[in-house]
């Protein structure tokens, strides 16, 4: 058969008692017989969890009761036999990563300049920057910035898909105090804690 090309659930989970794969292979002649699949640890070539096990003619497999490592690699290995009897040779997926730790609060959001915190704007517009989040697993995929008009106004989200640590805003009004919060979504789509809230800056 042809050597089967080997799907699992994207490039990061957040569960580690199970894993899910599928898979798919031809034979012209004699058409598939069975299929098995390995799971194996860090590399195509590392440690062993789950041996070669029959799926019969399923061309997937949820395979449960696992104990999965915070931040290792976990990749499929399957082979399929056909109506003769022989073997395809093994595909392998592409891996996929344990991430069950949100990341870590950005920093304290600045309004005015990257380097200095500006106290009040004369037009309304200026650009909220932090310090990047962190996560070592699976990296920042997005921030959530929010924002608050004046000390008894409410949260409100203004985007929850930035990529970059800064964020431009236009439109503020004359005498009101904006004040600013970020947070961070990992790749695994974990969010962290929010960040302290900025000091704010003063429409004038």
């Amino acid at each position: 058969p042809t050597t089967p090309v080997v799907t699992d659930d994207g490039t990061y989970t957040t569960v580690t008692t199970s894993l899910h794969a599928t898979w798919t292979s031809s034979d012209a002649e004699s058409a598939i017989a069975e299929y098995q699949y390995l799971i194996r640890q860090d590399s195509t070539t590392g440690t062993i969890i789950v041996n070669w096990t029959s799926t019969g003619t399923t061309a997937s497999v949820t395979r449960t009761g696992l104990t999965l490592l915070q931040g290792k690699r976990y990749y499929f290995q399957v082979k399929a036999k056909n109506g003769a009897g022989l073997w395809s040779a093994v595909g392998s997926s592409n891996g996929i990563r344990v991430d069950t730790t949100p990341p870590g609060a950005p920093g304290l959001p600045k309004e005015g300049s990257s380097a200095t915190d500006y106290d009040y704007d004369g037009d309304g517009a200026y650009t909220v920057y932090w310090a990047a989040a962190s996560d070592a697993e699976s990296g920042i995929s997005a921030y959530e910035i929010q924002e608050q008009v004046n000390a008894s106004g409410t949260w409100t989200t203004l985007t929850s898909s930035r990529t970059s640590a800064n964020y431009a805003v236009s439109g503020r009004l004359d005498r009101s105090r904006y004040t600013y919060r970020v947070r961070a979504k990992n790749g695994a789509g974990l969010w962290g804690a929010w960040s302290s809230p900025s000091d704010g800056i003063l429409i004038d």
